[in-house]
């Protein structure tokens, strides 16, 4: 597993990440162990969404809050969500942008 700079939280199966707050999609990759993943640029800050098996978004696209941009993979029965906070390059608590 690569390094972790985020937290993974455990979700419903068949559950879809969710954009956290409006932006611009920057980049869609591939991470080993992190699956499919998509960086979403909010001004200066980027939220990093990781553990995808499909992504609904695509390079340059415009994404609202709320909006459903991937789906999450389930890995021996239980499916999770990486997510990331970053301010420019410092890493921040991304708690503070989720709602519970």
């Amino acid at each position: 597993m690569p390094f972790n700079n985020g937290i993974t939280i455990e979700t419903e199966q068949n559950a879809n990440a969710l954009c956290v707050f409006d932006g611009v999609v920057k980049q869609i990759l591939v991470m080993p162990g992190y699956n499919q993943c998509v960086l979403v640029q909010h001004g200066s800050y980027y939220t990093f969404y990781c553990k995808l098996d499909k992504v609904y978004v695509k390079s340059g696209e415009k994404v609202s809050t709320g909006q459903a941009i991937g789906s999450l993979s389930i890995v021996d029965g239980v499916s999770t969500i990486h997510f990331q906070l970053w301010n420019g390059t410092v890493k921040q608590n991304p708690e503070s942008w989720l709602s519970r």
